[in-house]
This record gives C-alpha cells, sequence and structure tokens, in this order.
C-alpha cells in the first residue's frame, strides 16, 4: 500500500489541470461520477480486505475495556469525535484524548492495561497522535490501529490493526472507507451490549426530547 505522495499542493494542481478546459466534460459533471466511483471502490475494498474474525475480536474487548480512548489529529481528529459522538448515546466510557480544555497527556495520564485506544491516522502522520500511541502503548494499554500504509509509525504499536485506502481523484485523501469501517464497529459494538445499551440509548433520547434539542414541527 505504500506509494510516493505528493503533497496536497501537487494534488490540487493535478486536479485543476484536468479542468483547464472549462468546456470538457470533466468541468461539467464527470467528476463527480468520478469521485463517486472512486469512494464506492474504496468502500468494496475495505470489505474485500477486513479481517472480520479480527472486528469481532475488537468488538468483544472493547465492550470488556475499562475506558475506550480514541486518538486522532488533524483530519483524523474529525473522525473520531463523530465516533465519540456515536458512542456516547450507546456506552460512557468512551473519551476522545485531549478534548475541550484537557491536553492529551491528561486523558492519557491513568491508562492502564484493562484500557483500550483506538488510533486513527493517515499521512502525513500527526506527532501528537504517534507520541500518545507510543505512551498508551508503553502504559499496557490494548492499540487498536486505523492508518493507511504498513509504514504508519502508529502501526508497530497495535495489537489489532486495519489498513484502509485514501486514494482519491481529489487533491485530499479520502476518509469514506475509515469512517465506513468505524460505522461497522460501532455498530458491532451496539450488537454486544444487549439490554444495558438499549437502556441507554433510550435514556439519551429522552433526555434530548425534555431538554428540546429535537426540533418539533
Amino acid at each position: 500500500m505504500h506509494q510516493t505522495r505528493l503533497s496536497l499542493a501537487e494534488r490540487a494542481a493535478l486536479l485543476q489541470k484536468k479542468t483547464d478546459d472549462k468546456n470538457s466534460n470533466d468541468s461539467r459533471g464527470s467528476f463527480a461520477a468520478t469521485h463517486a466511483i472512486s469512494a464506492v471502490s474504496s468502500i468494496q475494498k475495505l470489505i474485500d480486505d477486513l479481517d472480520v474474525t479480527q472486528l469481532a475480536d475488537v468488538a468483544d474487548q472493547l465492550v470488556k475495556a475499562n475506558n475506550v480512548f480514541l486518538i486522532g489529529s488533524l483530519s483524523s481528529r474529525t473522525m473520531v469525535e463523530y465516533l465519540s459522538y456515536v458512542a456516547s448515546i450507546a456506552v460512557e466510557n468512551w473519551h476522545v484524548a485531549g478534548r475541550g480544555a484537557s491536553s492529551v497527556p491528561a486523558s492519557l495520564a491513568k491508562i492502564s492495561k484493562n484500557d483500550m485506544v483506538l488510533a486513527v491516522a493517515i499521512a502525513p502522520y500527526a506527532s501528537e497522535t504517534v507520541k500518545a500511541v507510543q505512551f498508551a502503548s508503553a502504559a499496557g494499554a490494548n492499540i487498536i490501529v486505523i492508518t493507511d500504509d504498513l509504514l504508519s509509525p502508529i502501526l508497530k504499536h497495535a495489537r489489532f490493526s486495519f489498513l484502509t485506502t485514501t486514494e482519491s481523484p481529489q487533491f485530499f485523501p479520502s476518509h469514506v472507507a475509515i469512517i465506513t469501517l468505524l460505522e461497522i464497529l460501532m455498530g458491532m459494538v451496539v450488537r454486544r451490549l444487549g439490554k444495558k445499551g438499549q437502556n441507554r440509548i433510550n435514556a439519551v433520547e429522552q433526555a434530548n426530547h425534555a431538554i428540546g434539542d429535537y426540533w418539533q414541527q
């Protein structure tokens, strides 16, 4: 999966070169189709390559963990924040490391072998993520890594790992396969929560209604 990587600016230049002709089919809509086909291909590759036995093991371990710490920086931050939001509806022990006024070191200060870390990192790799995973690994926590390359600097710390493609016809790496994997994983976790999970989800929904978070026509 490792390849010579162009900078974002170089990728943008290539993208613009393809659309210099304002009357080309590409400028009138074929890029939308190209991009959509690429996204579908990324998801299909994810499913084709997915180790479902490992995925089930990961879901089992996440349910058993005392705490689950989510680590991601730069564009990966948005993905772990999304996962945290969805998880918070069903569980109470999933935390984004370094959220709000808390620093990453403060979030991980008491991490232990009974905790799990789910880290997402794609090139260019964020130093904060690499250092946080190194710290968590040294503390004995079990590390789940989602990344894009066998040479990813956090891969060597992983107990469980998943490689996803980030190829895209646009200038920025695609996150569609990673988001799909996170959604699959969260669904598998919820399936394992049983009545406890249902009660938590119901309580959150009721609180949303009581506080007025949902728009009423």
